[in-house]
């Protein structure tokens, strides 16, 4: 492993939706769901991972389950040799799962899931979301109609739980303590000699590893404005987010 690490969020930071980039941006699909194409990175961002990756050690850091990773198609010169899914709480190694890692997540896990077994059956049983999930045993979340609803039902929830409530588009998730990307981050630098972290992110949920970066890249103001000083780095539009931070860290 290089001596600088780069943990980088994927969906709608590195990894988007047709919908989520403009249409006169050459794409390459890298993610097909039931046989259709799911998600895309653009050409340009094939071009500098492929560069980045020669650089520096490229760790995704994501919230989605071990299944919804291994979905992707990494692009040769892409694959990563290290994931982390499940928010940080399963790792893989060179596409095997890593059980030592994973068994800690479960411990740290265990005092809280009487609680995820109390709010997946409440919340399950509720009309307004459309779907409920347990990912991998490791944490909750819901989807609503919209983000607006999911908004306002996110600080609902947070009247409901002690567990950590966080909402991501029409998404609410509810997330043990420890089960975070920042816990992640440390973990790794335990288990990895690094000298250095550059950290990806677009959401909230990003914010406890971005804030331990030595380089934290972020699409919007809101995010920057809770980095600590000097470590934040304001990356344009959101649509060419990956593009932008990638050509700094290749640079």
């Amino acid at each position: 492993m290089s001596g600088i690490l780069f943990a980088c969020d994927l969906d709608n930071t590195l990894l988007y939706s047709l919908k989520h980039l403009p249409e006169d941006i050459k794409k390459v699909c890298v993610e097909y769901y039931q046989e259709k194409p799911q998600g895309f990175f653009s050409e340009r961002t094939v071009e500098l991972l492929r560069e980045v990756c020669r650089k520096v050690s490229f760790i995704p850091v994501t919230t989605r389950s071990m299944e919804q990773y291994r979905r992707i198609l990494w692009p040769e010169g892409c694959e990563p040799e290290i994931a982390l899914m499940a928010n940080g709480a399963i790792l893989l190694e060179h596409g095997r799962p890593d059980e030592a890692w994973q068994q800690a997540s479960r411990e740290t896990v265990r005092l809280c899931a009487a609680e995820l077994g109390r709010l997946y059956a409440l919340l399950s049983r509720q009309d307004i979301y459309r779907h409920c999930r347990l990912v991998d045993q490791m944490y909750l979340f819901v989807s609503c109609e919209d983000e607006e609803t999911a908004s306002v039902e996110a600080a609902r929830c947070r009247e409901l739980t002690e567990l950590d409530v966080q909402v991501s588009g029409r998404k609410i998730y509810f997330f043990p303590p420890g089960i975070d990307k920042g816990t992640a981050l440390d973990r790794l630098r335990k288990r990895f000699p690094v000298r250095e972290v550059l950290c990806a992110g677009d959401s909230r949920i990003d914010l406890p590893m971005l804030r331990r970066a030595d380089t934290a890249f972020v699409p919007s103001g809101e995010l920057f404005r809770e980095l600590p000083e000097g470590k934040g780095c304001l990356c344009g539009q959101k649509a060419l987010f990956a593009e932008e931070f990638l050509a700094k860290i290749r640079n």
